[in-house]
Order: C-alpha cells, then structure tokens, then sequence
C-alpha cells in the first residue's frame, strides 16, 4: 500500500529506497514498551496508515553525505507542539567479521531547539544491558538508524544538524 500511494504522489521518481522505507516505517510506527525503541519491540508497531499519512504531507527528505560534511536543516515548531521527532536510516555495507563496531557508515544526527540552543541527541540502546531502556545522552555509534524525539519542544524555527561522522 505504501508503494502504491508513492506511485500516486510522486510519479516520476523511482520507487524510495530501502532506507526511507525504514525511515518511513519507523518514524510513524506505534512506540511500545519502554519509550523509545527498545530489543524488544525495535520502534514499535508498524502503522501504515500513519505511514502514509506521513508520507503525503511531505515532511521527508532523501540526501547523502560524505565523510565530515555537515548538513543543516531548519524546521519550524508549532506553539503547543507536543513532541517533535526526527528520524534518519541509512543503508550500510556489511562490517567486518569479529569487529566491533560492525557499522561501517555512522551518520549522527541532534536537533536543536529553538530559543534554548539545547542539543537533543538519538535514542541510543546499551548492547551490554539489554533490558535497560534507551536514553537520549549522546551521539549513536552503534546503529544505521537513528531518531530524535523532543517531548513538548519550544515553538520557533528549530535546526536540525546531520554529520557524516565516520563515511569511509
């Protein structure tokens, strides 16, 4: 359903790649369990619905980026905004065997708030305590998806910055 209402919004353009479908899917799935994404549950239930939904209204984007380039973007909070969220996935080679981190790719993004200049961070999961919930404290090394969720963010013009960390 979700690529044939893709078929209808963009005609012209191929159909979206891996990784905005898994942007897509996990930006508009359902959180359960612990708040964020959890091993359990990953980002939740999928909802293709809200999916679509998402996906008419046009607030997605597909870029690349090299290796310590720097990439902003504005976004606009509305006043009485209850969560602002953002959510970037990428596509990664498969890592070396027996090394640690497997990413090969790593992409970071934050969102800054408006007004307060305060840093949010992705939630980021703690492989050596499984059962522990995710936290928003820092960068994420680990993963080739990351999201940002900023519950009841300032109204006003906001920036969102995405790095290209470790591209090789």
């Amino acid at each position: 359903l979700i690529l044939q209402d893709w078929k209808q919004q963009y005609p012209e353009r191929a159909l979206p790649t891996n990784a905005l479908l898994k942007t897509l899917l996990a930006h508009n799935a359902v959180d359960l369990g612990n708040r964020g994404p959890d091993y359990q549950y990953g980002y939740g239930s999928v909802r293709a619905l809200d999916t679509i939904e998402f996906l008419r209204s046009g607030n997605h984007a597909e870029d690349s980026i090299r290796q310590g380039e720097e990439r902003y973007y504005g976004v606009y909070v509305a006043a009485g905004t209850l969560e602002l969220k953002v959510t970037v996935a990428w596509d990664d080679p498969p890592g070396m065997p027996n090394v640690i981190p497997e990413l090969v790719n790593d992409i970071d993004i934050q969102a800054i708030e408006p007004g307060s200049n305060k840093a949010h961070y992705p939630w980021t999961l703690e492989p050596e305590s499984p059962f522990s919930s995710a936290a928003q404290f820092g960068p994420g090394h680990i993963n080739n998806i990351e999201q940002v969720c900023v519950t009841y963010p300032q109204p006003g013009m906001g920036l969102l910055t995405v790095v290209g960390y470790s591209i090789p």
